[in-house]
């Protein structure tokens, strides 16, 4: 997406939600009402042309340094993930929501690879795609405290769930890990203002168990919420993955001896990284909403280096 047309859609969202101006009617702490419902469709973009290898520094996608002629190098790479997923909330209780997270993934990577008959160099073009569902997040929320019982303006929930195996590990780039995972985490909610402006301060960390050799993750997130006026907001954060221990299911491609038809690629090992994020919500309505997030990778460990954007429509029913 290029500049300028990403720089007309925020102003056109912008636009059309102050034309009728609404509170802000979403958050990711504050329990739904019993027996309401929101939607949330969501369609992602990321796409990476470096990585961070293991020892933490960037480098060419798939680059593998060689020494002689016995391997292959790989040069030229482009890695492009495209997911259209849909959340959902439900109000069990006052203070307990349901919460269901499933995608559609679209995987497609190209890159160029040497081969050296009879001593001789050739380039050999390769592409991998690979499309499916993801694995099945399900999880409750449920509120701990609320302003009104600490007379203060927080908000605390904590948060557990569980992933179904749902994803296709026979795909040409495995979907899901054919696994149980298990998270646990703490959100809190703190709501203020700048300069009279309204404002807020959300944080997420846990803890995810995973299922077989995959190692066991941290997670965290903070982010800062300022409200331009009731119906636009924007958001900047931060947030990441990191897997505990010694990293031994690598993200990326894998060495092969020599020439084949593709090589495996891995996309859902261990890893670490850290992300910036900055979002705009457009709330047209009480019900509807429109977001738009830019997130780039800061720093990892055997991950991929790239941007995405993100652009969800929710629906409070």
């Amino acid at each position: 997406m290029s500049l300028r047309l990403l720089i007309f859609f925020i102003l056109l969202l912008i636009f059309a939600a102050k034309s009728v101006a609404q509170e802000r009617a979403f958050w990711s702490v504050k329990p739904l009402q019993p027996q309401r419902s929101v939607y949330w469709i969501t369609t992602s973009y990321f796409e990476a042309s470096e990585e961070f290898a293991s020892a933490g520094f960037r480098r060419d996608l798939f680059r593998v340094a060689t020494t002689d002629e016995t391997s292959f190098p790989v040069t030229d790479a482009r890695f492009i993930d495209r997911m259209v997923g849909l959340h959902y909330e439900y109000g069990y209780s006052r203070r307990l929501t349901i919460v269901g997270y499933l995608g559609f993934r679209g995987i497609a990577t190209t890159y160029t690879e040497t081969d050296f008959p009879q001593g001789i160099p050739t380039f050999l073009a390769k592409s991998i795609t690979s499309s499916g569902f993801t694995d099945l997040w399900i999880w409750a929320r449920y509120e701990l405290f609320n302003p009104t019982k600490l007379k203060f303006p927080f908000r605390l929930a904590t948060q557990v769930g569980v992933k179904l195996p749902t994803g296709d590990i026979l795909a040409p780039v495995a979907l899901g890990t054919g696994m149980l995972d298990y998270d646990a985490r703490m959100l809190g909610e703190l709501t203020f203002f700048i300069n009279r402006i309204p404002a807020y301060l959300l944080f997420d960390t846990g803890f995810r168990l995973r299922g077989g050799d995959y190692k066991n993750q941290a997670l965290y997130r903070l982010e800062l919420g300022i409200s331009a006026a009731d119906e636009v907001q924007f958001r900047v954060g931060f947030s990441g993955i990191a897997s505990i221990g010694k990293l031994n299911k690598l993200i990326g491609i894998g060495e092969i001896p020599r020439p084949a038809a593709t090589r495996p690629l891995n996309i859902l090992g261990d890893e670490r990284y850290g992300q910036v994020l900055l979002g705009l919500q457009a709330n047209f309505s009480p019900t509807f909403a429109v977001l738009f997030d830019y997130q780039r990778r800061l720093y990892g460990n055997a991950t991929f280096f790239g941007e995405s954007i993100q652009l969800s429509f929710a629906f409070l029913r």
